[in-house]
């Protein structure tokens, strides 16, 4: 694992590097890397969605084809595919290829959401609607539930709250659901039920959902909070109920950039402590601009 992780990072640098210098130099590094790596699916994987953030979509038609051959992730080498003929504008291929799986009873709710921005591209609106609801239906999918307030947003916000609403009281867990609905509450300005609402969702998070599930919860939470510009909330809320051992790294970034925001210096030092502790920092850089700026 730590090998696959080093290689991993060791592409995306190089890559990085690559910055400076020519389209077509680039473009030719690419096709190296692919070369290099065509029968290594987590190396493939990686080169890939880098060429795709880089803008080389149309140098990554074969590249994509044979990570659906080799990858042991389908749905990881399936999303790559998908995102390389959207992104070159073949959209009836990438319909053709996602729409037999969609159409199974027990199609993966990352299927069907991916079913749904494709027909969405298609203008088919009934289409978009019934791969959200199969997506949604057997518990929270943040990509799916987020799509589908993008297009309810367009209706107004009592179109969105009954969205929600409706979310929130189908089968399965709906925590992030109802935390996207404590969004909606403090941005109509009760903030004393927001607060409570949020509660609610936090415990939620920790006493019925997987670690995972709980870290996925308090990534949006503090999303949402930052950007309606109550980090103040954020560290309040979210902090206490936090811990880097079961919820992992990428929240208790989120966290201290809440700390830096409001100035929370005492509980971002705490935080800073309890995640230099942790091996494998995915980016030790941030972790010391973000503790320079706790100084400051």
């Amino acid at each position: 694992m730590e090998a696959m992780r080093a290689a991993g990072a060791a592409a995306r640098a190089e890559a990085r590097g690559d910055a400076t210098i020519s389209v077509d130099v680039r473009r030719q590094r690419l096709a190296e890397r692919i070369e290099r790596h065509r029968d290594d699916p987590d190396n493939l994987a990686t080169v890939i969605a880098t060429g795709l953030a880089d803008g080389f979509a149309c140098d990554l038609d074969e590249a994509t084809a044979q990570l659906l051959a080799v990858d042991h992730d389908c749905n990881r080498a399936l999303q790559l595919r998908v995102r390389m003929l959207l992104a070159t504008m073949r959209i009836d291929d990438a319909h053709e290829l996602v729409e037999p799986i969609a159409a199974r009873p027990d199609a993966p709710a990352d299927v069907l959401a991916l079913a749904a921005r494709i027909a969405e591209r298609l203008g088919d609106d009934q289409a978009v609607e019934s791969y959200l609801e199969r997506a949604l239906a057997g518990g929270d999918h943040l990509p799916a539930l987020d799509h589908l307030l993008e297009r309810r947003a367009a209706r107004g916000d009592t179109a969105v709250d009954h969205a929600l609403a409706d979310v929130a009281t189908q089968p399965g867990s709906r925590i992030a659901s109802r935390a996207k609905l404590a969004g909606r509450v403090l941005e109509r300005g009760d903030e004393v039920a927001a607060r409570e609402a949020y509660r609610r969702v936090i415990h939620a998070s920790l006493t019925r959902a997987a670690p995972v599930e709980a870290a996925a919860v308090f990534t949006v939470i503090v999303r949402d909070l930052m950007a309606a510009d109550r980090a103040d909330l954020a560290v309040e809320l979210v902090e206490p109920a936090y811990d880097p051992d079961v919820h992992g790294v990428t929240v208790g970034l989120q966290i201290l950039d809440a700390c830096v925001a409001v100035g929370a210096r005492d509980h971002g030092m705490v935080l800073l402590e309890r995640l230099t502790r942790i091996e494998l920092l995915p980016d030790p850089s941030r972790i010391d601009r973000l503790r320079s700026r706790l100084e400051d």
